[in-house]
């Protein structure tokens, strides 16, 4: 090997050992400087564990102050919240106080609205009350005065009405044509003389028999005011009037029950009635019935051959009839003719059998239940019209409904439907329960 290698070599040995020997140095100075620190740090951390030590103690100190001032100023700020809850409670509480004067307010204004509305209410209440009260007090005289204008014109209507069903006697006296009219005031002249002449015998009749005068004035109240005049008739005879207006006439008709001879019954007319209807109109002339004295609801006993039916009359027919005690086909003047007032002398014509009969009628609670014992019927002339619509009461039929027949039910509804009267069924009046 050459120097100049040698010599490299060399100094690359020489240059690897420095490098040792630093790294020697280097880590004993390095091993120095650790022990030195360590011993500085030791020392240090003694010193600082010395000193933190009063650090500690003072930054506790110093803790326990800001402890105490943090406790003080926390109590400062508790104070100051407390202060200011209760600023806060108390402005609430004013608040609450506003709120709750400014609600009683409100409800003072309320109430007092109220009051207000009703105070108006109870004035309008009042004034409606009132306003009722005047239209009430309005109305009852309205009322009042509707209720007499319908009285008078009810008394006006009831007045014509009793005019028309229950006439006077002038009223009905006064539709009577001239001839009608002449007959009745001549059959009258004459009845109140006889009525008057006849009085003391039949008073003496009538003690005679057990009765007293108080009995006799009885009986002839009774003809004057309430015994029915009738009129028989056959079914076939009511089959024809329930076609016709009127009940009419034998010279009407040319039929009669009795006589047909229109000559026998004009003479007998002219004797009774002066003559007044010798030149009168068929319509004119009287027609024919009966006094159904007894009351007897089947009528008068000894006229049933004219028919077992019979209209009821009205009572004012009687204003305008005459009476004779007997049938007026027997001769007869116009000197035993009796009108309903004046008729002394014709009931002094009854039988004794027919007074007590009669008087017995007059005296019982069972007028109409009564049958009839008068031998012979007492004739009546009626002057004037006998009309279905305004002149009959009832109409009588034998029987009962139940069992009639059909073709005189039918005749007994149209007669009722035309006259507008009552119907009398004899068997069912009698015996209402039987079958």
């Amino acid at each position: 090997m050459d120097a100049t290698a040698t010599a490299a070599t060399t100094t690359a040995l020489d240059m690897a050992g420095f490098e040792e020997l630093d790294r020697t140095v280097a880590e004993q100075l390095q091993r120095e400087e650790d022990l030195e620190r360590e011993a500085l740090d030791d020392a240090m951390a003694q010193a600082f564990q010395h000193r933190g030590d009063e650090d500690k103690q003072s930054k506790a100190m110093d803790w326990q102050g800001e402890g105490e001032l943090a406790f003080l100023q926390q109590l400062q700020w508790e104070e100051e919240l407390e202060s200011l809850d209760t600023f806060f409670l108390d402005e609430e509480e004013e608040d609450q106080k506003k709120a709750s004067i400014e609600q009683e307010e409100c409800d003072r204004a309320v109430a007092r609205q109220l009051q207000r509305d009703e105070q108006e209410e109870d004035c309008d209440m009042a004034v409606a009350r009132q306003l009722q009260r005047d239209e009430q007090e309005e109305q009852m005289i309205l009322d009042m005065v509707v209720a007499q204008e319908f009285q008078r014109a009810e008394e006006e209507q009831g007045n014509k009405n009793h005019s028309l069903n229950h006439p006077s006697k002038q009223e009905v006296f006064d539709l009577l044509v001239p001839s009608q009219k002449n007959a009745i005031d001549y059959v009258k002249r004459k009845a109140k003389d006889m009525h008057n002449k006849s009085l003391p015998k039949l008073q003496s009749r009538f003690i005679n028999l057990g009765f007293t005068p108080e009995d006799l004035q009885q009986c002839l109240d009774y003809i004057q005011d309430d015994a029915t005049i009738v009129i028989h008739l056959r079914e076939s005879t009511l089959s024809l009037l329930v076609k016709d207006t009127h009940y009419r006439n034998l010279f009407e008709t040319n039929t009669s029950g009795g006589t047909r001879d229109k000559s026998a019954r004009g003479g007998w007319e002219s004797h009774m009635f002066g003559g007044c209807y010798n030149s009168s109109a068929c319509f004119d002339r009287p027609k024919y019935g009966c006094l159904n004295v007894s009351g007897d609801v089947r009528g008068v006993r000894s006229a049933r051959s004219y028919g077992n039916i019979f209209m009821i009359l009205q009572p004012n027919v009687r204003y305008r009839s005459t009476f004779f005690s007997k049938d007026t086909g027997a001769f007869v003047t116009s000197a035993t003719l009796a009108t309903h007032e004046f008729y002394a002398h014709v009931l002094d014509g009854y039988s004794n059998d027919d007074l007590s009969s009669m008087i017995n009628v007059c005296k019982s609670a069972r007028a109409g239940g009564i049958e009839s014992n008068c031998r012979s019927y007492k004739e009546v002339q009626i002057h004037g019209p006998v009309c279905l619509a305004t002149d009959i009461q009832a109409l009588s039929v034998p029987g009962r409904y139940q069992t009639a027949s059909e073709v005189l039910k039918k005749d007994v509804l149209e007669f009722q439907k035309k006259a507008n009267c009552n119907i009398l069924w004899q068997d069912d009046l009698l015996n209402p329960e039987a079958d």
